[in-house]
């Protein structure tokens, strides 16, 4: 498991920097969501995320310094599932193997995870408030 371990962490690094940061059919679609009627529905989507981003990265650090894998796991999980729905597919991908160390106990593992993912948060907040300001 290390050695396959090591390798999602240096494919998610690849994945960040060589392709796009969030995928464009994702976020087509949540444009075609928004109706007339809903002239914010997108960016009120992306502000929540960004708003919540902060929280949630000091939520899993904590985690990792108390070895509380738990926690790890579920706000892993669910940081997961908020990045993915917005096309933050590289930076979901290593939310989802934090997920996986929170789920084997190994705390201790998710801390070069967690710089990665300091990394690639950096670069979805930028693409998330490029995307929401030229909508």
């Amino acid at each position: 498991m290390s050695s396959s371990h090591n390798h999602g962490q240096k494919s998610s690094e690849t994945s960040a920097s060589e392709s796009q940061v969030l995928d464009a059919r994702i976020m087509a679609s949540l444009r075609e969501l928004q109706g007339d009627d809903e002239p914010d529905f997108l960016s009120d989507i992306i502000d929540t995320f960004l708003e919540d981003a902060p929280k949630r990265l000091e939520a899993i650090q904590t985690a990792i310094r108390l070895g509380d894998d738990k926690q790890l796991h579920r706000l892993a999980h669910s940081f997961k599932g908020a990045s993915s729905s917005l096309g933050a597919l590289s930076f979901s991908k290593v939310c989802g193997e934090i997920e996986e160390v929170g789920r084997s106990g190994s705390v201790a593992e998710a801390e070069p995870l967690f710089a990665v993912l300091l990394q690639d948060y950096e670069k979805v907040r930028v693409a998330l408030v490029h995307e929401r300001d030229s909508f």
